[in-house]
């Protein structure tokens, strides 16, 4: 399990700085809910973009997107919900107001050959029946 955590970190790190040098505003990682957990949150303008970031190692038998089935969109959901339900966040001393914003959820993947990857963003990539 560890390696699979470690994979997960690695993603989640190359995930971030690629949203940032994006221009996107960096609000939290790992946002619990509960037992529920959104790797990244970001602000984009008028969005908050919530960030599921799935990661494989080459050569892989599936791909990373098929492990956000709709499941795991229903936990992202709830968990976004119960987040936003305040209106705001907190991390590290700095409050974001999250009032008046769309949400979206977004998908990245991220596909590790060596020091090599192929990163894929997809933005809106589902969306809740709300």
């Amino acid at each position: 399990m560890k390696g699979n955590l470690d994979l997960g970190k690695r993603g989640e790190d190359v995930a971030l700085e690629y949203l940032l040098a994006r221009g996107m505003e960096f609000v939290c990682r790992n946002a619990r809910a509960g037992h529920k957990e959104i790797d990244l949150i970001f602000l984009d303008g008028n969005f908050i973009r919530v960030v599921e970031v799935k990661c494989r190692i080459y050569p892989y038998m599936t791909s990373p997107l098929s492990n956000v089935g709709t499941r795991k969109q229903r936990n992202l959901i709830k968990a976004t919900q119960k987040l936003l339900s305040k209106g705001w966040i907190v991390k590290d001393g700095k409050k974001f107001d999250l009032k008046n914003k769309e949400v979206t959820f977004d998908v990245i993947t991220i596909v590790f050959n060596g020091d090599f990857y192929k990163l894929n963003y997809i933005q809106n990539a589902f969306t809740p029946n709300w």
